[in-house]
């Protein structure tokens, strides 16, 4: 650890992700050391942990730990609204970040493939839970890029996963996204259950709500929240 972070301490954008796909507890000694390690001799640097699945909740007390991550890479069970959403509130407050979403199309538990309706459902829902951020993830043939001299099909990083991962990063950064924290009481009517409910975030000055419907079907808001007329 002591190596790693004075080989990189000098240099720039750099984040660490300790852990490596697996659960904290299973390796909760070298994985402290490490991070204690990395933290005393390069604390300026942003770590985080690479959980397996959604066990984010190991390392959340560590003081090494900048930001709180989690991977479900699964379109059943747990919805990325909900996993994203208990991040959210875990203490000590940190930024929860969604770094490794179900794959498109095939998931790494290959039961419910991925279809594009199924992928902005995921990653709006997470970002309007709070997230940090979404990564695109997959398909799984990214793993063995080079692997055996092959390169990577340019379809591939074409998938529509990846352009509408874009397209949400567009529409949030030209919004006053700094100013917007979830908020689960503008949805007064229609707000449906799992991956159909209806996501939001609230303007902390009142400027402006963020809403995202999954499926087709009318919504009543509280216009109220805002702290003046609404353009919709």
């Amino acid at each position: 650890g002591t190596r790693l972070a004075n080989f990189f301490h000098d240099t720039p954008n750099t984040a660490y992700f300790l852990g490596g796909d697996i659960q904290a507890d299973v390796v909760w000694n070298p994985l402290k050391a490490l991070a204690d390690a990395m933290e005393a001799a390069d604390p300026t640097h942003i770590k985080t942990y690479h959980p397996q699945w959604y066990s984010y909740t190991a390392t959340a007390n560590e003081a090494w730990l900048d930001f709180n991550s989690y991977q479900y890479n699964d379109n059943t069970g747990s919805m990325l609204y909900d996993l994203t959403a208990s991040g959210y509130g875990l203490t000590p407050t940190r930024p929860i970040f969604c770094i490794e979403p179900p794959y498109d199309p095939q998931t790494a538990m290959n039961a419910v493939q991925t279809t594009p309706l199924i992928n902005r459902q995921n990653n709006w829902g997470s970002a309007l839970a709070g997230a940090l951020g979404i990564s695109y993830g997959g398909p799984r043939s990214i793993w063995f890029i080079g692997e055996n001299g092959d390169t990577l099909p340019i379809a591939d990083i074409n998938r529509p996963a990846a352009s509408q991962t874009v397209v949400i990063g567009k529409i949030m950064s030209s919004l006053n996204w700094q100013l917007l924290a979830p908020n689960n009481n503008i949805v007064t009517s229609g707000l449906g259950s799992g991956r159909d409910r209806a996501t939001s975030e609230l303007a902390s000055d009142g400027s402006l709500m963020v809403v995202y419907v999954p499926s087709a079907r009318s919504i009543t808001l509280d216009l109220k929240k805002l702290s003046g007329s609404a353009t919709a």
